[in-house]
């Protein structure tokens, strides 16, 4: 997560709140991901009149750089819900239907975890197909391994449904798009 240290000197309601504001936000680069959080590291807080009150725009003391512009981990595992729902259910193959459903029916039943990360898409992909050759199995539901083949990050949206109800998904970034849904293996 990232964190932004800021001093804001006299800052109130009104007018001097918007200016401070408006300085953090353009020290930010003009925008603050959803993910990331911002800290207050001092405020001087002055007595007396609304007018005495100073309306100079905040001092930012120290800021990390921006945080990674795009979607979020709540949007991916958004994004990921919904392609399974809409795209991975729908579209299970005759071997796949089963477990599709189980693990569906975990999902629909709540009270289990979803996790998202950024990843090396193309790292990723080849970590699934290793797996795949090794085992001597296709865990696939959905997508290929073909589409998951391009420079850059992705998401791996990770369903924790326990035994034999643990799925990832593999996501576009930054558009989101599920490339593929994998089972994954017991043990």
């Amino acid at each position: 997560m990232t964190r932004y240290g800021v001093a804001m000197k006299h800052v109130f309601g009104g007018p001097g709140a918007v200016i401070a504001w408006m300085s953090l936000l353009a020290a930010c680069g003009g925008e603050v991901a959803p993910d990331s959080s911002v800290a207050v590291t001092s405020v001087t807080v002055s007595s007396g009149p609304p007018s005495a009150m100073s309306t100079a725009p905040a001092t930012i003391e120290s800021a990390s750089p921006p945080p990674l512009r795009g979607p979020s981990e709540p949007a991916a595992v958004l994004a990921f819900k919904r392609a399974w729902s809409a795209q991975v259910v729908p579209r299970a193959t005759p071997r796949d239907r089963a477990i599709v459903d189980a693990i569906d029916a975990v999902m629909k039943k709540g009270g289990h975890d979803f996790r998202a990360k950024r990843v090396d898409c193309q790292k990723r992909r080849d970590d699934i197909g290793i797996l795949h050759a090794e085992l001597n199995h296709d865990f696939l539901i959905f997508g290929s391994l073909e589409a998951a083949d391009r420079e850059g990050t992705c998401w791996s949206v990770f369903f924790a449904g326990g035994m034999k109800a643990e799925v990832e998904g593999i996501l576009s970034d930054p558009d989101l798009e599920t490339l593929l849904v994998r089972r994954i293996p017991e043990g």
